[in-house]
Protein backbone atom coordinates (compact mmCIF):
# COMPACT_ATOMS: atom_id res chain seq x y z
CA UNK A 1 0.00 0.00 0.00
CA UNK A 2 1.41 3.75 -0.83
CA UNK A 3 1.31 6.37 0.90
CA UNK A 4 1.20 10.04 -0.40
CA UNK A 5 3.17 12.60 1.59
CA UNK A 6 0.16 14.29 1.86
CA UNK A 7 -2.00 11.93 3.64
CA UNK A 8 1.37 11.30 5.77
CA UNK A 9 1.42 14.74 6.85
CA UNK A 10 -2.16 14.93 7.94
CA UNK A 11 -1.75 11.49 9.92
CA UNK A 12 0.95 13.00 12.37
CA UNK A 13 -1.20 15.88 12.60
CA UNK A 14 -4.01 14.29 13.43
CA UNK A 15 -2.11 12.06 15.64
CA UNK A 16 -0.18 15.56 17.49
CA UNK A 17 -3.29 17.06 17.92
CA UNK A 18 -4.64 13.78 19.43
CA UNK A 19 -1.78 13.96 22.01
CA UNK A 20 -2.05 17.32 22.74
CA UNK A 21 -5.45 16.74 23.57
CA UNK A 22 -5.25 13.51 25.29
CA UNK A 23 -8.09 13.05 27.87
CA UNK A 24 -9.28 16.81 26.77
CA UNK A 25 -11.38 15.55 24.05
CA UNK A 26 -12.97 12.67 25.91
CA UNK A 27 -14.08 15.17 28.30
CA UNK A 28 -15.52 17.59 25.71
CA UNK A 29 -17.73 14.52 24.09
CA UNK A 30 -18.75 12.65 26.95
CA UNK A 31 -21.14 15.44 28.29
CA UNK A 32 -22.03 16.02 24.99
CA UNK A 33 -23.18 12.34 23.80
CA UNK A 34 -24.42 11.74 27.15
CA UNK A 35 -27.50 14.39 26.55
CA UNK A 36 -27.64 13.32 23.08
CA UNK A 37 -26.22 16.08 21.56
CA UNK A 38 -24.73 13.30 18.39
CA UNK A 39 -24.15 16.19 15.77
CA UNK A 40 -21.84 18.43 18.27
CA UNK A 41 -20.36 15.41 19.75
CA UNK A 42 -19.14 14.11 16.37
CA UNK A 43 -18.60 17.49 14.86
CA UNK A 44 -16.21 18.09 18.38
CA UNK A 45 -14.29 14.55 17.17
CA UNK A 46 -14.22 15.36 13.46
CA UNK A 47 -12.21 19.03 14.16
CA UNK A 48 -9.31 17.11 16.01
CA UNK A 49 -9.43 13.69 13.72
CA UNK A 50 -10.36 12.78 10.31
CA UNK A 51 -13.67 10.23 9.70
CA UNK A 52 -11.26 7.55 9.35
CA UNK A 53 -9.42 8.52 12.51
CA UNK A 54 -12.58 8.54 14.42
CA UNK A 55 -13.61 4.92 13.24
CA UNK A 56 -10.49 3.82 14.46
CA UNK A 57 -11.22 4.95 17.69
CA UNK A 58 -14.59 4.15 18.22
CA UNK A 59 -13.34 0.57 16.88
CA UNK A 60 -10.73 0.24 19.71
CA UNK A 61 -9.25 3.34 21.13
CA UNK A 62 -9.18 5.77 24.26
CA UNK A 63 -12.59 7.21 23.01
CA UNK A 64 -13.87 3.73 22.71
CA UNK A 65 -12.91 3.24 26.31
CA UNK A 66 -14.23 6.48 27.72
CA UNK A 67 -17.45 5.81 26.20
CA UNK A 68 -17.57 2.64 27.56
CA UNK A 69 -17.33 3.78 31.03
CA UNK A 70 -19.55 6.25 30.47
CA UNK A 71 -22.33 4.14 29.39
CA UNK A 72 -24.48 2.41 31.99
CA UNK A 73 -25.39 -0.37 30.12
CA UNK A 74 -24.02 -2.48 26.75
CA UNK A 75 -27.37 -1.35 25.18
CA UNK A 76 -26.86 2.40 26.36
CA UNK A 77 -22.51 1.68 24.79
CA UNK A 78 -23.72 0.29 21.99
CA UNK A 79 -26.02 2.96 21.04
CA UNK A 80 -23.56 5.82 21.95
CA UNK A 81 -21.07 4.40 19.00
CA UNK A 82 -23.50 3.83 16.55
CA UNK A 83 -25.53 7.08 16.98
CA UNK A 84 -22.31 8.82 16.91
CA UNK A 85 -21.23 7.03 14.16
CA UNK A 86 -23.96 7.77 12.43
CA UNK A 87 -23.92 11.72 13.26
CA UNK A 88 -20.20 11.80 11.93
CA UNK A 89 -21.38 9.98 8.78
CA UNK A 90 -23.90 12.89 8.06
CA UNK A 91 -20.73 15.31 8.56
CA UNK A 92 -18.68 13.38 6.25
CA UNK A 93 -21.02 12.93 3.68
CA UNK A 94 -22.10 16.42 3.50
CA UNK A 95 -18.29 17.42 3.52
CA UNK A 96 -17.63 14.95 0.31
CA UNK A 97 -20.56 16.41 -1.33
CA UNK A 98 -19.50 19.78 -1.08
CA UNK A 99 -15.76 18.91 -2.10
CA UNK A 100 -17.28 17.76 -5.05
CA UNK A 101 -19.70 20.44 -5.73
CA UNK A 102 -17.29 23.04 -5.77
CA UNK A 103 -14.63 21.58 -7.63
CA UNK A 104 -14.54 22.79 -11.40
CA UNK A 105 -14.29 19.31 -13.41
CA UNK A 106 -17.53 17.91 -10.81
CA UNK A 107 -19.47 16.22 -13.95
CA UNK A 108 -16.48 13.74 -14.05
CA UNK A 109 -16.01 13.32 -10.34
CA UNK A 110 -19.74 12.20 -10.30
CA UNK A 111 -19.40 10.29 -13.23
CA UNK A 112 -16.28 8.26 -11.78
CA UNK A 113 -18.54 7.83 -8.62
CA UNK A 114 -21.62 6.40 -10.76
CA UNK A 115 -19.03 3.98 -12.08
CA UNK A 116 -17.09 3.13 -9.33
CA UNK A 117 -20.29 3.17 -6.53
CA UNK A 118 -18.61 4.67 -4.10
CA UNK A 119 -18.21 8.77 -3.94
CA UNK A 120 -14.61 9.96 -5.27
CA UNK A 121 -13.26 12.97 -4.65
CA UNK A 122 -10.76 15.51 -5.68
CA UNK A 123 -8.29 14.40 -2.92
CA UNK A 124 -9.04 10.86 -4.06
CA UNK A 125 -7.48 11.66 -7.89
CA UNK A 126 -4.40 11.50 -5.95
CA UNK A 127 -4.27 8.02 -5.76
CA UNK A 128 -6.31 7.19 -8.83
CA UNK A 129 -4.43 4.68 -11.06
CA UNK A 130 -5.71 4.55 -14.75
CA UNK A 131 -4.87 3.83 -18.03
CA UNK A 132 -6.06 4.42 -21.67
CA UNK A 133 -6.97 1.44 -24.18
CA UNK A 134 -8.52 1.24 -27.94
CA UNK A 135 -12.00 0.53 -26.53
CA UNK A 136 -12.01 1.48 -23.14
CA UNK A 137 -10.44 2.84 -19.64
CA UNK A 138 -9.22 0.70 -17.34
CA UNK A 139 -9.32 2.49 -13.46
CA UNK A 140 -8.02 1.45 -10.30
CA UNK A 141 -9.86 2.79 -7.11
CA UNK A 142 -8.17 5.50 -4.90
CA UNK A 143 -6.75 4.10 -1.54
CA UNK A 144 -9.65 5.60 0.24
CA UNK A 145 -11.99 2.77 -1.66
CA UNK A 146 -8.98 0.47 -2.84
CA UNK A 147 -9.98 -2.03 0.01
CA UNK A 148 -13.63 -2.70 -0.97
CA UNK A 149 -13.87 -2.01 -4.65
CA UNK A 150 -11.47 -3.50 -6.91
CA UNK A 151 -10.52 -2.13 -10.57
CA UNK A 152 -13.23 -0.89 -13.14
CA UNK A 153 -13.55 -0.66 -17.02
CA UNK A 154 -15.58 2.10 -18.38
CA UNK A 155 -16.08 1.74 -22.37
CA UNK A 156 -16.53 4.29 -24.62
CA UNK A 157 -20.01 3.66 -24.72
CA UNK A 158 -20.32 4.32 -20.65
CA UNK A 159 -18.81 7.69 -21.65
CA UNK A 160 -20.84 8.16 -24.90
CA UNK A 161 -24.17 7.93 -22.80
CA UNK A 162 -22.66 10.31 -20.03
CA UNK A 163 -21.78 12.59 -22.36
CA UNK A 164 -21.67 12.58 -25.60
CA UNK A 165 -18.36 12.97 -27.87
CA UNK A 166 -16.64 14.01 -24.23
CA UNK A 167 -13.99 10.82 -24.25
CA UNK A 168 -11.08 12.91 -25.13
CA UNK A 169 -12.58 15.65 -22.41
CA UNK A 170 -12.42 12.70 -20.37
CA UNK A 171 -8.75 11.11 -21.33
CA UNK A 172 -7.73 14.96 -20.58
CA UNK A 173 -9.63 15.34 -17.35
CA UNK A 174 -7.36 12.38 -16.12
CA UNK A 175 -4.47 13.51 -17.57
CA UNK A 176 -4.59 17.02 -15.71
CA UNK A 177 -5.92 15.59 -12.73
CA UNK A 178 -4.22 11.98 -11.91
CA UNK A 179 -1.12 12.30 -13.77
CA UNK A 180 0.92 9.40 -11.19
CA UNK A 181 -2.17 7.33 -11.66
CA UNK A 182 -0.22 5.27 -15.02
CA UNK A 183 -1.21 1.91 -14.40
CA UNK A 184 1.14 -0.79 -15.91
CA UNK A 185 0.08 -3.62 -18.21
CA UNK A 186 -1.66 -6.10 -17.22
CA UNK A 187 -0.26 -9.92 -16.41
CA UNK A 188 -1.42 -12.21 -18.87
CA UNK A 189 -3.81 -14.81 -17.40
CA UNK A 190 -2.76 -18.67 -18.44
CA UNK A 191 -5.36 -20.70 -16.85
CA UNK A 192 -4.23 -23.85 -15.08
CA UNK A 193 -3.85 -27.48 -16.15
CA UNK A 194 -6.60 -29.29 -14.86
CA UNK A 195 -6.08 -31.26 -11.51
CA UNK A 196 -7.27 -34.57 -13.14
CA UNK A 197 -6.63 -36.33 -16.01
Amino acid sequence: MKITEGQLNRLIREEVACLVNEGALEDQIIPLVQAGQWDDAARAAMAVMSFEHLQLELDDGDLRVALEDAALTPTVFRSYISNLQAAAWTLEDASIDAAIAADPDKEWLEFMTQEFTASITPEDLDTLGWKEYKRYIRLAPPQSISHSIGEIHITNDDIEHYAPGARDEFVDFLTRRAPKGELKKRKSYRSRPPIYD
